[in-house]
Protein backbone atom coordinates (compact mmCIF):
# COMPACT_ATOMS: atom_id res chain seq x y z
CA UNK A 1 0.00 0.00 0.00
CA UNK A 2 1.12 3.52 -0.53
CA UNK A 3 -0.12 6.40 1.03
CA UNK A 4 -0.46 10.03 -0.55
CA UNK A 5 -0.34 12.93 1.98
CA UNK A 6 -2.61 11.42 4.38
CA UNK A 7 -5.47 11.94 1.88
CA UNK A 8 -5.61 8.80 -0.37
CA UNK A 9 -4.23 5.16 -0.23
CA UNK A 10 -3.51 3.47 -3.04
CA UNK A 11 -3.73 -0.49 -3.79
CA UNK A 12 -1.66 -0.24 -7.40
CA UNK A 13 1.33 1.86 -7.46
CA UNK A 14 3.05 2.56 -10.79
CA UNK A 15 4.99 -0.16 -11.69
CA UNK A 16 8.76 0.03 -11.47
CA UNK A 17 10.18 0.77 -15.31
CA UNK A 18 13.22 -1.12 -16.97
CA UNK A 19 16.33 1.91 -16.66
CA UNK A 20 16.22 4.28 -19.49
CA UNK A 21 12.43 3.85 -20.09
CA UNK A 22 10.36 6.97 -20.41
CA UNK A 23 8.19 7.24 -17.32
CA UNK A 24 4.80 7.31 -18.60
CA UNK A 25 2.25 10.02 -16.81
CA UNK A 26 0.07 8.22 -14.36
CA UNK A 27 -3.36 8.40 -15.93
CA UNK A 28 -4.68 8.86 -19.38
CA UNK A 29 -4.91 12.60 -20.67
CA UNK A 30 -8.36 14.02 -20.37
CA UNK A 31 -10.45 15.14 -23.68
CA UNK A 32 -11.87 18.04 -23.25
CA UNK A 33 -14.87 16.37 -25.82
CA UNK A 34 -14.66 13.27 -27.83
CA UNK A 35 -14.90 14.18 -31.28
CA UNK A 36 -17.07 12.71 -33.66
CA UNK A 37 -14.81 12.42 -37.00
CA UNK A 38 -17.18 9.81 -38.96
CA UNK A 39 -18.14 10.66 -42.54
CA UNK A 40 -21.42 9.18 -41.44
CA UNK A 41 -24.20 10.99 -39.43
CA UNK A 42 -27.35 10.09 -37.75
CA UNK A 43 -29.87 12.42 -37.11
CA UNK A 44 -29.19 12.42 -33.56
CA UNK A 45 -26.08 14.14 -34.09
CA UNK A 46 -27.28 17.53 -34.28
CA UNK A 47 -30.50 18.95 -32.54
CA UNK A 48 -32.91 21.75 -32.99
CA UNK A 49 -35.03 22.85 -30.12
CA UNK A 50 -38.14 24.42 -31.17
CA UNK A 51 -39.50 26.55 -28.63
CA UNK A 52 -43.40 26.94 -28.42
CA UNK A 53 -46.01 29.09 -26.29
CA UNK A 54 -47.92 32.55 -25.76
CA UNK A 55 -45.57 35.80 -24.80
CA UNK A 56 -44.44 35.76 -21.37
CA UNK A 57 -44.63 32.61 -20.74
CA UNK A 58 -40.71 31.75 -20.28
CA UNK A 59 -39.58 30.59 -23.61
CA UNK A 60 -36.44 32.81 -23.87
CA UNK A 61 -35.58 31.90 -20.25
CA UNK A 62 -35.93 28.43 -21.10
CA UNK A 63 -33.86 28.84 -23.95
CA UNK A 64 -31.35 30.34 -22.52
CA UNK A 65 -30.90 28.15 -19.35
CA UNK A 66 -30.78 24.82 -22.06
CA UNK A 67 -27.92 26.80 -24.15
CA UNK A 68 -26.20 27.75 -20.92
CA UNK A 69 -26.23 24.02 -19.11
CA UNK A 70 -25.18 22.04 -22.62
CA UNK A 71 -22.53 24.86 -23.36
CA UNK A 72 -20.86 24.38 -20.15
CA UNK A 73 -20.96 20.95 -18.65
CA UNK A 74 -21.64 19.22 -21.96
CA UNK A 75 -19.21 21.16 -24.33
CA UNK A 76 -21.61 21.03 -26.77
CA UNK A 77 -21.59 23.95 -29.99
CA UNK A 78 -24.97 25.53 -29.34
CA UNK A 79 -25.96 28.56 -31.16
CA UNK A 80 -29.49 30.32 -30.37
CA UNK A 81 -31.99 31.82 -33.03
CA UNK A 82 -34.30 34.00 -31.60
CA UNK A 83 -36.83 35.52 -34.35
CA UNK A 84 -37.69 38.50 -32.21
CA UNK A 85 -33.97 39.62 -33.21
CA UNK A 86 -34.90 38.77 -36.62
CA UNK A 87 -37.46 40.42 -36.50
CA UNK A 88 -35.73 44.16 -35.06
CA UNK A 89 -33.41 44.27 -37.45
CA UNK A 90 -35.34 43.60 -40.45
CA UNK A 91 -38.36 45.41 -39.69
CA UNK A 92 -37.88 48.05 -36.77
CA UNK A 93 -38.20 47.56 -33.19
CA UNK A 94 -41.74 48.76 -32.51
CA UNK A 95 -44.58 46.94 -33.88
CA UNK A 96 -48.23 47.90 -32.71
CA UNK A 97 -50.24 45.07 -30.99
CA UNK A 98 -52.61 45.25 -33.57
CA UNK A 99 -49.78 44.59 -35.83
CA UNK A 100 -49.60 40.67 -34.43
CA UNK A 101 -53.08 40.10 -34.74
CA UNK A 102 -53.44 36.45 -37.23
CA UNK A 103 -55.77 38.52 -40.06
CA UNK A 104 -53.63 41.48 -40.39
CA UNK A 105 -52.31 39.72 -43.69
CA UNK A 106 -49.29 42.72 -43.58
CA UNK A 107 -48.09 41.67 -40.27
CA UNK A 108 -48.32 37.77 -41.20
CA UNK A 109 -45.97 38.42 -44.15
CA UNK A 110 -43.74 40.56 -42.25
CA UNK A 111 -43.65 37.95 -39.37
CA UNK A 112 -43.09 35.40 -41.99
CA UNK A 113 -40.04 36.97 -43.06
CA UNK A 114 -38.44 37.19 -39.97
CA UNK A 115 -38.91 33.45 -39.50
CA UNK A 116 -37.51 32.58 -42.76
CA UNK A 117 -34.92 34.47 -41.89
CA UNK A 118 -34.14 33.00 -38.67
CA UNK A 119 -34.67 29.16 -40.28
CA UNK A 120 -32.42 29.94 -43.41
CA UNK A 121 -29.09 31.06 -40.80
CA UNK A 122 -30.13 27.87 -38.35
CA UNK A 123 -30.09 25.73 -41.27
CA UNK A 124 -27.04 27.40 -42.88
CA UNK A 125 -25.25 26.54 -39.48
CA UNK A 126 -25.96 23.18 -38.86
CA UNK A 127 -24.74 22.26 -42.81
CA UNK A 128 -21.63 23.55 -42.39
CA UNK A 129 -18.68 21.32 -41.89
CA UNK A 130 -18.63 21.69 -37.54
CA UNK A 131 -19.24 20.48 -34.26
CA UNK A 132 -22.29 22.31 -34.69
CA UNK A 133 -24.89 20.37 -32.07
CA UNK A 134 -27.83 21.58 -30.95
CA UNK A 135 -29.72 24.95 -32.72
CA UNK A 136 -32.42 26.63 -31.03
CA UNK A 137 -35.22 28.04 -32.41
CA UNK A 138 -36.74 30.76 -30.04
CA UNK A 139 -40.23 31.79 -31.24
CA UNK A 140 -43.97 31.55 -30.03
CA UNK A 141 -44.67 29.06 -32.93
CA UNK A 142 -48.18 28.81 -31.87
CA UNK A 143 -50.45 27.28 -34.35
CA UNK A 144 -50.00 23.86 -35.58
CA UNK A 145 -49.90 25.18 -39.21
CA UNK A 146 -46.36 27.57 -37.75
CA UNK A 147 -45.43 24.17 -36.44
CA UNK A 148 -45.40 22.18 -39.63
CA UNK A 149 -43.55 24.96 -41.47
CA UNK A 150 -40.81 25.33 -39.73
CA UNK A 151 -40.50 21.37 -39.00
CA UNK A 152 -40.69 20.51 -43.35
CA UNK A 153 -37.82 23.22 -43.33
CA UNK A 154 -35.76 21.94 -40.96
CA UNK A 155 -36.49 17.99 -42.14
CA UNK A 156 -34.36 17.92 -45.02
CA UNK A 157 -31.19 18.86 -42.82
CA UNK A 158 -30.73 14.96 -41.37
CA UNK A 159 -31.36 16.37 -37.43
CA UNK A 160 -33.81 15.26 -35.15
CA UNK A 161 -36.37 18.24 -33.88
CA UNK A 162 -37.62 18.59 -30.70
CA UNK A 163 -40.55 21.02 -29.79
CA UNK A 164 -40.44 22.56 -26.50
CA UNK A 165 -43.49 24.43 -24.88
CA UNK A 166 -44.02 26.24 -22.00
CA UNK A 167 -47.27 26.87 -20.44
CA UNK A 168 -47.80 29.01 -17.50
CA UNK A 169 -51.54 29.46 -16.17
CA UNK A 170 -50.14 31.49 -13.28
CA UNK A 171 -51.07 35.32 -13.96
CA UNK A 172 -48.92 36.56 -11.19
CA UNK A 173 -46.25 34.73 -12.86
CA UNK A 174 -46.80 36.37 -16.59
CA UNK A 175 -47.63 39.88 -14.99
CA UNK A 176 -43.94 39.74 -13.51
CA UNK A 177 -42.03 38.54 -16.89
CA UNK A 178 -44.10 41.34 -19.05
CA UNK A 179 -42.41 43.67 -16.34
CA UNK A 180 -39.00 42.17 -15.69
CA UNK A 181 -38.47 41.00 -19.15
CA UNK A 182 -40.41 42.39 -21.67
CA UNK A 183 -40.21 46.09 -21.12
CA UNK A 184 -36.55 45.94 -20.96
CA UNK A 185 -36.43 45.06 -24.98
CA UNK A 186 -35.73 47.03 -27.50
CA UNK A 187 -39.68 46.78 -28.32
CA UNK A 188 -40.22 49.46 -25.89
CA UNK A 189 -37.52 51.93 -25.70
CA UNK A 190 -38.76 55.55 -24.95
CA UNK A 191 -42.56 54.27 -23.67
CA UNK A 192 -43.86 54.47 -20.33
CA UNK A 193 -44.33 51.29 -18.51
CA UNK A 194 -47.70 52.10 -18.26
CA UNK A 195 -48.30 52.34 -21.99
CA UNK A 196 -45.91 49.28 -22.55
CA UNK A 197 -47.71 46.68 -20.12
CA UNK A 198 -50.67 47.47 -22.24
CA UNK A 199 -50.00 47.65 -25.45
CA UNK A 200 -47.98 43.81 -24.87
CA UNK A 201 -51.10 43.10 -23.16
CA UNK A 202 -53.15 43.48 -26.09
CA UNK A 203 -50.28 41.79 -28.15
CA UNK A 204 -50.46 38.58 -26.08
CA UNK A 205 -54.28 38.68 -26.84
CA UNK A 206 -53.71 38.53 -30.31
CA UNK A 207 -51.53 35.34 -29.77
CA UNK A 208 -54.23 34.14 -27.42
CA UNK A 209 -57.33 34.27 -30.00
CA UNK A 210 -55.73 31.72 -32.47
CA UNK A 211 -53.04 29.68 -30.10
CA UNK A 212 -52.92 25.92 -30.34
CA UNK A 213 -51.39 23.94 -27.87
CA UNK A 214 -48.92 20.61 -29.01
CA UNK A 215 -51.14 17.54 -29.14
CA UNK A 216 -54.04 19.24 -28.87
CA UNK A 217 -57.18 17.01 -29.01
CA UNK A 218 -58.32 19.42 -31.67
CA UNK A 219 -55.43 18.50 -33.82
CA UNK A 220 -56.95 14.99 -34.03
CA UNK A 221 -53.13 13.45 -33.19
CA UNK A 222 -51.35 15.32 -35.92
CA UNK A 223 -48.46 15.89 -33.72
CA UNK A 224 -48.39 12.39 -31.79
CA UNK A 225 -45.54 10.90 -33.59
CA UNK A 226 -43.36 13.93 -33.44
CA UNK A 227 -40.35 14.38 -30.56
CA UNK A 228 -41.87 17.10 -27.81
CA UNK A 229 -41.46 18.47 -24.06
CA UNK A 230 -44.44 19.91 -22.73
CA UNK A 231 -43.67 22.14 -19.80
CA UNK A 232 -47.02 23.38 -17.56
CA UNK A 233 -46.40 25.81 -14.56
CA UNK A 234 -42.67 24.69 -14.24
CA UNK A 235 -44.91 21.51 -12.44
CA UNK A 236 -46.13 19.05 -14.82
CA UNK A 237 -44.40 17.17 -17.83
CA UNK A 238 -45.50 15.79 -20.84
CA UNK A 239 -42.93 13.76 -22.77
CA UNK A 240 -43.57 12.69 -26.13
CA UNK A 241 -41.29 10.08 -28.36
CA UNK A 242 -37.97 11.10 -26.91
CA UNK A 243 -35.00 9.10 -26.77
CA UNK A 244 -31.12 9.13 -26.53
CA UNK A 245 -28.66 10.52 -24.52
CA UNK A 246 -28.36 14.23 -24.81
CA UNK A 247 -32.31 14.45 -25.11
CA UNK A 248 -32.90 12.74 -21.94
CA UNK A 249 -30.33 14.55 -20.29
CA UNK A 250 -32.33 17.56 -21.77
CA UNK A 251 -35.37 16.21 -19.98
CA UNK A 252 -34.14 15.86 -16.61
CA UNK A 253 -32.23 19.63 -16.51
CA UNK A 254 -35.70 21.03 -17.86
CA UNK A 255 -37.76 18.84 -14.78
CA UNK A 256 -35.80 20.98 -12.33
CA UNK A 257 -36.09 24.62 -13.82
CA UNK A 258 -38.43 26.88 -12.19
CA UNK A 259 -39.63 30.56 -12.93
CA UNK A 260 -39.22 31.82 -9.69
CA UNK A 261 -36.52 34.65 -8.58
CA UNK A 262 -33.78 32.62 -6.99
CA UNK A 263 -30.84 33.80 -5.28
CA UNK A 264 -27.62 32.01 -4.43
CA UNK A 265 -24.44 32.80 -1.85
CA UNK A 266 -21.38 31.56 -2.55
CA UNK A 267 -18.44 31.56 -0.11
CA UNK A 268 -14.74 29.84 0.14
CA UNK A 269 -14.33 28.14 3.85
CA UNK A 270 -12.03 30.40 5.88
CA UNK A 271 -8.48 30.39 6.15
CA UNK A 272 -7.36 27.00 6.66
CA UNK A 273 -4.27 25.52 8.44
CA UNK A 274 -3.23 24.50 5.39
CA UNK A 275 -3.53 27.78 4.13
CA UNK A 276 -1.00 29.27 6.52
CA UNK A 277 1.57 26.55 5.33
CA UNK A 278 0.92 27.12 1.85
CA UNK A 279 0.36 23.75 1.03
CA UNK A 280 -2.62 22.86 -1.18
CA UNK A 281 -5.18 20.23 -0.36
CA UNK A 282 -5.28 18.36 2.35
CA UNK A 283 -8.24 17.95 4.51
CA UNK A 284 -6.70 20.45 7.40
CA UNK A 285 -9.62 22.57 10.06
CA UNK A 286 -9.62 26.25 9.91
CA UNK A 287 -7.25 28.90 11.53
CA UNK A 288 -7.68 31.08 14.27
CA UNK A 289 -8.30 33.56 11.66
CA UNK A 290 -10.59 30.85 10.17
CA UNK A 291 -12.71 30.32 12.92
CA UNK A 292 -13.17 34.72 12.88
CA UNK A 293 -14.40 34.33 9.95
CA UNK A 294 -16.78 31.57 10.64
CA UNK A 295 -18.36 33.43 13.10
CA UNK A 296 -19.35 36.42 11.07
CA UNK A 297 -20.65 34.58 8.38
CA UNK A 298 -23.39 33.52 10.66
CA UNK A 299 -23.91 36.72 11.82
CA UNK A 300 -24.79 37.50 7.96
CA UNK A 301 -26.91 34.58 7.84
CA UNK A 302 -29.10 36.29 10.21
CA UNK A 303 -28.97 39.70 8.42
CA UNK A 304 -28.90 38.50 4.80
CA UNK A 305 -29.02 35.02 3.73
CA UNK A 306 -32.70 34.35 5.59
CA UNK A 307 -33.92 37.78 5.50
CA UNK A 308 -36.36 38.95 2.70
CA UNK A 309 -36.33 42.15 1.03
CA UNK A 310 -38.88 43.23 3.34
CA UNK A 311 -37.26 42.34 6.48
CA UNK A 312 -39.37 39.18 6.99
CA UNK A 313 -37.57 35.98 7.80
CA UNK A 314 -37.42 33.77 4.61
CA UNK A 315 -36.08 29.86 4.59
CA UNK A 316 -32.61 28.91 3.11
CA UNK A 317 -30.68 26.58 2.81
CA UNK A 318 -27.18 25.37 3.04
CA UNK A 319 -24.74 23.16 1.57
CA UNK A 320 -20.75 22.38 2.23
CA UNK A 321 -18.42 20.14 0.98
CA UNK A 322 -18.08 16.91 3.23
CA UNK A 323 -14.25 18.25 3.77
CA UNK A 324 -13.17 19.61 7.95
CA UNK A 325 -12.61 23.23 6.68
CA UNK A 326 -16.06 23.71 5.21
CA UNK A 327 -18.09 22.00 7.78
CA UNK A 328 -15.55 24.30 10.52
CA UNK A 329 -16.94 27.68 8.40
CA UNK A 330 -20.67 26.59 8.68
CA UNK A 331 -20.41 25.41 12.30
CA UNK A 332 -21.35 28.56 13.64
CA UNK A 333 -25.01 29.35 11.73
CA UNK A 334 -27.80 28.57 13.28
CA UNK A 335 -30.49 26.57 12.74
CA UNK A 336 -33.80 27.91 13.76
CA UNK A 337 -36.95 26.16 13.34
CA UNK A 338 -40.14 28.00 11.15
CA UNK A 339 -42.80 27.05 9.42
CA UNK A 340 -43.67 27.45 5.54
CA UNK A 341 -46.46 27.31 3.56
CA UNK A 342 -46.24 25.55 0.36
CA UNK A 343 -48.68 26.50 -2.37
CA UNK A 344 -50.61 23.75 -3.34
CA UNK A 345 -49.67 21.51 -0.03
CA UNK A 346 -51.94 18.35 0.16
CA UNK A 347 -51.81 18.64 3.84
CA UNK A 348 -52.86 21.92 3.71
CA UNK A 349 -51.13 23.37 6.82
CA UNK A 350 -47.99 24.92 7.45
CA UNK A 351 -44.56 23.00 7.53
CA UNK A 352 -41.50 22.64 9.62
CA UNK A 353 -38.69 24.08 8.27
CA UNK A 354 -34.92 24.23 9.57
CA UNK A 355 -33.38 27.10 8.96
CA UNK A 356 -30.26 26.53 6.64
CA UNK A 357 -29.98 22.73 7.42
CA UNK A 358 -26.67 21.48 6.64
CA UNK A 359 -26.08 19.23 3.90
CA UNK A 360 -22.32 18.03 2.48
CA UNK A 361 -21.90 16.78 -0.82
CA UNK A 362 -18.75 15.28 -2.13
CA UNK A 363 -19.85 16.56 -5.57
CA UNK A 364 -18.77 20.00 -3.59
CA UNK A 365 -14.48 18.95 -2.36
CA UNK A 366 -11.87 20.50 -4.02
CA UNK A 367 -10.10 19.62 -6.85
CA UNK A 368 -7.96 16.52 -5.79
CA UNK A 369 -4.31 16.90 -6.59
CA UNK A 370 -2.95 13.46 -6.73
CA UNK A 371 0.53 12.92 -5.54
CA UNK A 372 0.63 16.76 -5.56
CA UNK A 373 -2.04 16.69 -2.39
CA UNK A 374 -0.38 18.25 0.44
CA UNK A 375 2.54 19.92 -1.61
CA UNK A 376 3.57 23.59 -1.37
CA UNK A 377 3.75 24.93 -5.17
CA UNK A 378 7.62 25.41 -4.40
CA UNK A 379 7.72 21.74 -3.88
CA UNK A 380 6.15 20.92 -6.78
CA UNK A 381 7.64 22.97 -9.04
CA UNK A 382 11.10 21.24 -7.72
CA UNK A 383 9.96 17.85 -7.53
CA UNK A 384 7.51 17.49 -10.81
CA UNK A 385 8.51 19.93 -12.79
CA UNK A 386 7.27 18.88 -15.62
CA UNK A 387 3.76 18.61 -14.12
CA UNK A 388 4.09 21.79 -12.81
CA UNK A 389 4.41 23.48 -16.70
CA UNK A 390 1.85 20.87 -18.09
CA UNK A 391 -0.46 22.87 -15.71
CA UNK A 392 0.37 26.45 -16.15
CA UNK A 393 0.21 25.57 -19.73
CA UNK A 394 -3.73 24.45 -19.91
CA UNK A 395 -5.54 24.76 -16.64
CA UNK A 396 -8.67 23.98 -17.77
CA UNK A 397 -7.80 20.49 -18.55
CA UNK A 398 -4.68 19.48 -16.77
CA UNK A 399 -5.34 16.44 -14.67
CA UNK A 400 -3.29 15.90 -11.37
CA UNK A 401 -1.24 12.39 -11.70
CA UNK A 402 -3.54 10.45 -9.64
CA UNK A 403 -5.67 13.64 -9.31
CA UNK A 404 -8.41 15.47 -10.75
CA UNK A 405 -9.30 18.41 -13.39
CA UNK A 406 -11.35 21.48 -14.10
CA UNK A 407 -13.06 19.55 -16.26
CA UNK A 408 -13.50 16.36 -14.22
CA UNK A 409 -14.99 18.77 -11.23
CA UNK A 410 -16.97 20.09 -14.49
CA UNK A 411 -18.88 16.56 -14.81
CA UNK A 412 -19.19 15.92 -10.59
CA UNK A 413 -20.80 19.47 -10.96
CA UNK A 414 -23.40 18.35 -13.67
CA UNK A 415 -26.11 16.29 -11.25
CA UNK A 416 -25.06 19.34 -8.59
CA UNK A 417 -26.70 22.13 -10.93
CA UNK A 418 -29.84 20.13 -11.20
CA UNK A 419 -29.86 20.32 -7.83
CA UNK A 420 -29.38 23.80 -7.42
CA UNK A 421 -31.65 24.81 -10.36
CA UNK A 422 -34.37 22.94 -8.33
CA UNK A 423 -34.56 24.83 -5.28
CA UNK A 424 -36.33 28.55 -4.84
CA UNK A 425 -35.03 29.08 -1.72
CA UNK A 426 -32.20 31.06 -0.86
CA UNK A 427 -29.13 28.68 -1.07
CA UNK A 428 -25.60 29.02 0.57
CA UNK A 429 -23.03 27.22 -0.68
CA UNK A 430 -19.50 27.15 1.44
CA UNK A 431 -16.97 25.05 -0.62
CA UNK A 432 -13.31 25.59 -2.19
CA UNK A 433 -12.18 28.11 -4.53
CA UNK A 434 -12.23 25.05 -7.85
CA UNK A 435 -15.68 24.16 -7.25
CA UNK A 436 -16.97 28.17 -6.81
CA UNK A 437 -15.25 29.14 -9.48
CA UNK A 438 -17.19 26.82 -11.76
CA UNK A 439 -20.19 27.47 -10.58
CA UNK A 440 -19.64 30.78 -10.81
CA UNK A 441 -18.65 30.64 -14.21
CA UNK A 442 -21.59 28.77 -15.31
CA UNK A 443 -24.00 31.12 -13.64
CA UNK A 444 -22.13 34.67 -15.12
CA UNK A 445 -22.16 33.08 -18.30
CA UNK A 446 -18.03 32.63 -18.73
CA UNK A 447 -16.34 30.51 -20.87
CA UNK A 448 -14.47 26.95 -19.73
CA UNK A 449 -11.43 28.28 -20.34
CA UNK A 450 -12.31 31.64 -18.26
CA UNK A 451 -13.23 29.67 -14.60
CA UNK A 452 -9.93 28.33 -13.62
CA UNK A 453 -8.97 32.11 -13.10
CA UNK A 454 -11.93 33.77 -11.87
CA UNK A 455 -11.04 35.79 -8.54
CA UNK A 456 -12.95 33.81 -5.42
CA UNK A 457 -11.55 35.72 -2.17
CA UNK A 458 -10.89 34.52 1.00
CA UNK A 459 -13.85 36.17 3.83
CA UNK A 460 -16.02 37.10 1.45
CA UNK A 461 -19.63 36.34 0.47
CA UNK A 462 -20.47 36.60 -3.15
CA UNK A 463 -24.24 37.16 -3.86
CA UNK A 464 -25.48 36.00 -7.47
CA UNK A 465 -29.01 36.15 -8.77
CA UNK A 466 -29.76 34.44 -12.57
CA UNK A 467 -32.22 36.73 -14.47
CA UNK A 468 -33.38 36.28 -18.41
CA UNK A 469 -30.53 37.82 -20.22
CA UNK A 470 -27.72 38.19 -17.48
CA UNK A 471 -27.07 37.38 -13.48
CA UNK A 472 -26.53 40.34 -10.90
CA UNK A 473 -23.73 40.50 -8.93
CA UNK A 474 -23.03 41.51 -4.91
CA UNK A 475 -19.89 40.97 -2.86
CA UNK A 476 -20.10 41.04 0.76
CA UNK A 477 -16.14 41.74 2.50
CA UNK A 478 -17.11 39.95 6.14
CA UNK A 479 -13.43 40.74 7.19
CA UNK A 480 -10.25 42.85 6.13
CA UNK A 481 -7.97 40.92 3.26
CA UNK A 482 -5.53 39.25 5.14
CA UNK A 483 -2.21 40.33 5.64
CA UNK A 484 0.41 39.05 3.10
CA UNK A 485 2.32 36.99 6.06
CA UNK A 486 -0.89 35.29 6.31
CA UNK A 487 -0.12 33.38 2.96
CA UNK A 488 -3.53 34.17 1.88
CA UNK A 489 -2.80 36.08 -1.52
CA UNK A 490 -2.87 34.62 -4.91
CA UNK A 491 0.67 33.61 -6.64
CA UNK A 492 1.35 36.31 -9.26
CA UNK A 493 0.73 32.96 -11.38
CA UNK A 494 -2.79 31.94 -11.13
CA UNK A 495 -1.87 28.68 -9.94
CA UNK A 496 -4.11 26.23 -8.07
CA UNK A 497 -7.51 25.31 -6.58
CA UNK A 498 -6.65 25.32 -2.69
CA UNK A 499 -3.57 26.94 -2.85
CA UNK A 500 -1.90 29.60 -0.46
CA UNK A 501 -5.30 31.48 -0.62
CA UNK A 502 -7.57 28.92 0.23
Amino acid sequence: MTELAGRLTVSNPVPQLPPGASSPRDNAALLHVAPNKSKYSTPSDKIVLILVGLPARGKTFVARKVHRYLEFFHAVNVRLFNIGNYRRKLLGDHHPAEWFDPKNETGARERKLATDAALGDLSAWLAEENDGRVAILDGTHSTLAKRNYAYDKLRKLDCKVIFLESICSDRDVVERNIVSCKLGTPDYVGMSERDAVEDFRRRVAQYESNYETIDADCLDGAESNRSWIKIIDCRRFVINNIRGYMPGRLVQFLSHLHMEPHVFYFSRHGQSEYNVLGKIGGDSGLSAAGDAYAKKLAEFCVSEVTKAPDGSERPARLWTSTMRRTRETAAYIAHEKTHIDYEGDDVGHAQEWVQLRPIAWSNLDEIFAGVCDGMTYAEIEEHHPEEFKRRQDDKLAYRYPRGESYLDMIHRLDTMVHEMERHREPLLIVAHQGILRLLYAYLMGLSREEAPYVSIPLNTVIRLQPKTYSCDEERFLLIAKPKKSDGQDEPAVARDDDPPSH
